[in-house]
């Protein structure tokens, strides 16, 4: 890496400012975004506004830009494009009169850093300020960039999670789960470049132990993967926690819910579990009262002398328990009879 990777601050054009398309910040977008768009989306969707106010409370921006000088002699945008998007707003505002105070060529010139490092050391700083610094990039944005170190310019894991100040785990949960969104989205073309709003399964499927390990196990478990996002089998990542459910169940339910799943959806797949799951659930409750009871303080015990409220639990305690014996044997004389 270079000694500096970016000059002093200077004062350049706003007119001279190109907001960024590739930045990594519209990667959870999905589409390919013109300049106005860009500008749209920002002013939107992120705080601008607020970003408004500090800058004419301040009346001026106090933290320079970074920059990057194209061919044309413009300068695009690789960290402040929301700052950027704020000062246009601005200077709209004091052109026509709705913000006043203010001379109309007062923010025509903005402070800003040209970087002049390699593309994998701008990456490797935008990380630093957005995957482990103040200023926290969505996870598909974090994931992309992750990926991009490690698949495009060759960094192994480790050197990548020092760099961010993350472990390493935690990378190469990140990587995989953008690499299987990336072939996801080859194999979905019909999505186009919205694949990557599927991000958040394989984020979701490379953060969970049981899914993790399962989709290790072999190539096929991926593709299945893919191919139950792909064909809508469950609708946002939350789903992820559910399929990582029906994997923990034992055979041949594991097998039924999977056949659910497949000929129709997660949600009558997980109704399928939890008529599973709730008797076992309620029998784990009971063995864990009994195995309370069996270690009841003799202590406790003199303490019901005298009080009837406590005795009067104790025999209601034994009357449910001789109750759900007797039903228990009904259910069983009428499981005879029909045979």
């Amino acid at each position: 890496m270079t000694d500096k990777l970016y000059s002093d601050p200077i004062d350049i054009p706003l007119i001279k400012l190109k907001l960024d398309p590739d930045n990594v910040r519209f990667r959870h977008i999905g589409d390919e975004l013109t300049e106005s768009q860009i500008e749209t989306y920002l002013f939107e969707e992120e705080d601008v506004r607020l970003l408004m106010k500090g800058i004419i409370s301040a009346r001026q921006l106090y933290q320079p830009i970074l920059v990057v000088k194209d061919s044309d002699g413009n300068y695009l945008v690789k960290e402040g494009n929301r700052r950027t998007v704020a000062l246009r707003k601005i200077a709209k505002d004091i052109a026509n009169g709705k913000t006043t105070g203010f001379a109309e060529d007062h923010f025509d010139n903005v402070p800003a850093c040209v970087l002049t490092g390699t593309e994998k050391e701008i990456d490797v700083l935008l990380g630093t300020i957005h995957v482990s610094g103040s200023k926290e990039w969505k996870t598909t944005n974090r994931g992309y960039l992750i990926y991009k170190c490690i698949e495009i310019h060759g960094d192994d894991p480790k050197q990548v999670a020092d760099e961010f100040g993350m472990m390493r785990s935690k990378v190469m949960n990140a990587f995989d789960a953008f690499k299987a969104t990336e072939l996801y989205g080859k194999k979905y073309e019909k999505e186009k470049s919205k694949y990557v709003r599927k991000f958040s399964f394989f984020e979701e499927l490379y953060k969970i132990t049981v899914t993790n390990e399962w989709v290790e196990e072999s190539v096929k478990n991926l593709e299945y993967f893919i191919d139950t996002v792909g064909m809508n089998k469950m609708t946002n990542h939350k789903d992820v926690r559910k399929f990582a459910k029906l994997l923990q169940l034992t055979e041949p339910k594991r097998s039924q819910a999977l056949d659910i799943l497949n000929t129709d959806n997660i949600n009558e797949a997980w109704k399928f579990y939890e008529d599973q799951e709730e008797p076992s659930a309620i029998w784990k409750q009971i063995c864990a009262l009994l195995e309370s009871l069996r270690g009841f303080p003799y202590e406790s015990l003199k303490a019901a002398i005298g009080n009837k409220e406590r005795q009067r639990t104790l025999a209601d305690l034994i009357s449910l328990g001789t109750s759900l014996q007797d039903d228990l044997s009904n259910l069983e004389s009428q499981r005879v009879i029909a045979k």
